[in-house]
C-alpha cells in the first residue's frame, strides 16, 4: 500500500446510515471499503482481509467497539494497523476508554469530510512509513548477523595473499585492490618513531607490528579515509614459505565511544557546576565536604564558607526530628527522601527546599552523603496561586450553573405544552444531561388535525437543545396555517440548513393525524422506525426511515416525500429516538426495538403502554445512566365514530 494504491479500510458500525456515510467518504478518497455490523463480524473480517485501517463505532450489539479493538490489536501482533474510533460519545471518560482499549485515534461525530480525509491520510502515511521501517530493520538485522572480524593472509613481505568479505568491507575496497599489495596500514598516531616489525613499502614511516600481540594502528580505506583499527599478527608457516595471518577489527565506534565518554565526563563536570539544582556532599557527621554554586546560592553563602560547616547550623530546630527519621532511612536502605524542609539563609531568612540523596563511597574509601536540593520557593508560590485560582473557578462554576438553569427555563418556555396534554398523546423525554437534545412537541391545526414532531439534534446538552429552537417556532407557525406535510418538512429542513453549524443535523419523525377521516401521514428521517400497533400491542405496520436527517440534503420532492396510512379499528402509533433503543444494561446489551415491543405488549391496556415502556427501560438500565437522550411519544388513532364522539 502506498500513495499510488488504494488502501483497504474496515468500517464497523451497527447503523446502516453510519456505514453508508463512512463508505461514501472512504470511497471518495479512492480507497476500498469493507463493512461489519458489529464487533464479532469486525474481528472475523479483520483476520481474513487484513485491512490497512479500521474505523470503529463503539456502541454495537454482541460486541462493542472497545472489546473489538482489543481483539484486533491482539491479532496485529508486532505489526501496526491503526484503529480509529468514531462515536458521538464525547465525554473525556469515553475518549480515555477508547485509547485504553488500544485505539490510535478518537473522532467525535459528526466530522466534516476535509478533517476526516486529513486524519485518515495521515494515519495511512504512518502505516506506510511503519512498513518501510520494519523492512529496513529486517535488512539491518540480517546485515548485522553477518559481521565478523577481517581475516587477511600476508606473505613474508607484508603483501596481501587473500582476505575475507569482512576485510574487504573494513577497508572499503574490492579483493583486487587488496590482494597483491601491501596491507594499507599507517603508523600509530601517537608513535614517535617507526613501529617495530616489518616495514610496508609505499607507506612512509609505517611498518607491520610485532607478532603475537594486539596493536592499535590506523588503516586507509579504498577512498583514502584513515580510520583506527586493532590488528593482531601470527606466523603461519607452510611449504617453507613464511606466511602471516592478520586479524583486523575496525575500532572506529569504540574510539568514538571513548571520545563520547570523555565528553560525557566533561559535561557531568559542567552540569555539576552549572546545575540549577543544589548538589552537596557531607560526611557522616553532617559536615559539608563539597557543594556546587547553586547550593551555595540557595543558602546565600559563599561556597568556601559552607565547607566544614555542619548541616545542623543551617537547619531550623523544628526539622531536627524529621531529619533523624530520614537519616534512619539512609542507614536502612542507603537512600533518603524525597522530603520537604527549610534551610536558614545567611541573612536569617528561610528557604523551602525539596531534597533527596543517597550514601556513596568516595575514592578514599570513606562513606559520604550525597544530597540533591531543589529550591521550591516558586513552586510554593504557584501552589498558593493555584488554590486561589481554584476558588475563582468554583465561583465561576456556580455562576455558570445559575445561567444554565436560566437557559433551561427559557428553552422550556419555547415549547407549547398545551398540545402535549392532548388526551390522544402520551410522551416521555429523558435527557442524558441537564439539557435534552431531543424534543417532543405537538400542535393542532385549524382543521383539527394533530401534528406531532419528535426531533433528535446532533450531540447532547445545551448546544443540541439550542439548535432546535428555530424549528420549534417554525413548526408552530406553519401548523397554525394548516400547511401540507411535505411543505412543513421542506421548510424545517431548509431552516436547519440555514442556522445549524457545519456537521450538525436533526433526526426527526413528523406525524399528522386526521381523526375525521381516519387517516395519517408520516415522515421519518434518521430516527428508528415508527410503529403502528393494534389494540393488543402487535405491530400492524412499520414505517422505516426512508430519508436523511434534516439539514443534510436540499429540500426536494424526493427528500420531503412522506408515507400514508389509515385505520378503521383502534390503533396507536409509536415514535422513538435512537437513544431509547441504544440504552445499555450493565452487561452492555442494548434495549433495542425487541425490548420496546415486549414492554408495549405487556401493558394491560393501551393507555398503560407508556408506563410499561418506562418501567421496562428503567429495569434494563439498572444503575447505568443513559449516554444519549431517550424519547418516546405514543399517539392514539381512534376509529372515526369514536374520535368524533370524543
Amino acid at each position: 500500500m502506498n500513495e499510488r494504491h488504494a488502501a483497504t479500510i474496515l468500517v464497523v458500525d451497527d447503523s446502516e446510515q453510519g456505514r453508508t456515510i463512512l463508505r461514501a467518504n472512504v470511497e471518495r478518497l479512492g480507497h476500498r471499503c469493507i463493512e461489519a455490523v458489529d464487533g464479532v463480524q469486525a474481528v472475523g473480517l479483520f483476520e481474513r482481509e487484513q485491512p490497512d485501517l479500521v474505523l470503529m463505532d463503539i456502541v454495537m450489539p454482541q460486541m462493542d467497539g472497545y472489546e473489538a479493538t482489543r481483539r484486533i490489536k491482539r491479532l496485529c501482533g508486532n505489526s501496526w494497523t491503526p484503529v480509529v474510533m468514531l462515536s458521538a460519545l464525547s465525554e473525556e471518560s469515553d475518549v480515555i476508554a477508547g485509547f485504553n482499549a488500544g485505539a490510535d485515534d478518537y473522532i467525535v461525530r459528526p466530522l466534516g469530510f476535509r478533517l476526516f480525509a486529513a486524519r485518515i491520510g495521515a494515519l495511512l502515511k504512518g502505516v506506510e512509513a511503519e512498513r518501510r521501517r520494519a523492512a529496513l530493520v529486517g535488512r539491518l538485522e540480517a546485515t548485522g548477523d553477518a559481521i565478523i572480524d577481517g581475516l587477511i593472509t600476508l606473505d613474508g613481505d607484508g603483501v596481501v595473499v587473500d582476505c575475507n568479505a569482512a576485510a574487504r568491507r573494513i577497508f572499503a575496497c574490492g579483493e583486487a585492490q587488496l590482494v597483491g599489495r601491501p596491507l594499507p596500514l599507517l603508523a600509530a598516531a601517537s608513535a614517535t618513531g617507526p613501529a617495530d616489525g616489518l616495514a610496508i613499502g609505499g607507506e612512509a614511516g609505517a611498518a607491520l607490528p610485532a607478532l603475537d600481540r594486539t596493536h592499535e594502528m590506523r588503516g586507509r580505506r579504498g577512498d583514502g579515509q584513515v580510520f583506527p583499527l586493532e590488528i593482531g599478527l601470527s606466523a603461519l608457516p607452510g611449504n617453507g614459505r613464511s606466511r602471516l595471518i592478520a586479524v583486523v577489527r575496525d575500532v572506529s565506534e569504540r574510539k568514538a565511544g571513548e571520545a563520547r565518554l570523555r565528553e560525557s565526563l566533561e559535561k557531568l563536570s559542567l552540569l555539576y557546576h552549572s546545575s540549577e539544582l543544589g548538589l552537596a556532599l557531607c560526611d557522616l557527621d553532617g559536615r559539608f565536604v563539597q557543594c556546587n554554586g547553586s547550593f551555595a546560592q540557595i543558602l546565600d553563602y559563599p561556597e568556601a564558607a559552607l565547607i566544614g560547616r555542619g548541616l545542623a547550623s543551617v537547619t531550623p530546630a523544628e526539622y531536627a526530628q524529621q531529619d533523624l527519621v530520614q537519616m534512619a532511612e539512609l542507614q536502612r536502605s542507603g537512600r533518603f527522601g524525597t522530603y520537604e524542609k527549610e534551610f536558614v539563609r545567611q541573612d536569617g531568612g528561610r528557604v523551602p527546599v525539596l531534597l533527596h540523596g543517597s550514601r556513596i563511597v568516595g575514592a578514599d574509601g570513606e562513606q559520604y552523603i550525597w544530597s540533591v536540593v531543589q529550591d521550591i520557593s516558586q513552586r510554593k508560590r504557584i501552589e498558593r496561586e493555584q488554590r486561589e485560582a481554584a476558588e475563582r473557578l468554583q465561583r465561576y462554576r456556580d455562576e455558570t450553573e445559575y445561567e444554565a438553569e436560566l437557559a433551561k427555563q427559557i428553552i422550556e418556555r419555547q415549547l407549547q405544552m398545551d398540545a402535549l396534554h392532548d388526551p390522544r398523546l402520551r410522551y416521555s423525554v429523558v435527557p442524558a444531561r441537564e439539557f435534552s437534545g431531543d424534543v417532543v412537541t405537538a400542535a393542532r391545526s385549524p382543521a383539527r388535525r394533530l401534528y406531532v414532531m419528535l426531533a433528535d439534534a446532533t450531540g447532547h446538552g445545551l448546544a443540541a437543545a439550542i439548535s432546535l429552537l428555530p424549528i420549534l417556532s417554525l413548526f408552530y407557525r406553519r401548523v397554525a396555517q394548516d400547511v401540507a406535510m411535505p411543505t412543513l418538512v421542506a421548510e424545517i429542513n431548509t431552516e436547519v440548513q440555514r442556522v445549524a453549524p457545519v456537521g450538525r443535523f436533526v433526526a426527526a419523525a413528523l406525524l399528522c393525524i386526521d381523526e375525521d377521516n381516519g387517516s395519517g401521514e408520516i415522515w421519518v428521517g434518521g430516527t428508528p422506525a415508527a410503529l403502528l400497533l393494534d389494540e393488543h400491542g402487535r405491530v400492524v405496520e412499520r414505517f422505516r426511515s426512508r430519508q436523511l436527517p434534516l439539514g443534510i440534503a436540499d429540500s426536494t420532492p424526493l427528500v420531503t416525500r412522506s408515507q400514508f396510512f389509515d385505520w378503521t379499528e383502534r390503533r396507536q402509533i409509536v415514535l422513538m429516538s435512537d437513544g431509547l433503543l441504544e440504552a445499555q444494561a450493565p452487561d452492555g446489551s442494548a434495549f433495542e426495538e425487541a425490548g420496546a415491543l415486549r414492554a408495549l405488549r405487556s401493558a394491560a391496556s393501551s393507555d398503560q403502554r407508556l408506563a410499561a415502556l418506562q418501567g421496562a427501560l428503567a429495569a434494563h438500565l439498572g444503575q447505568n445512566a443513559p449516554f444519549d437522550d431517550m424519547s418516546v411519544v405514543i399517539v392514539d388513532c381512534l376509529p372515526v365514530a369514536a374520535a368524533t364522539t370524543a
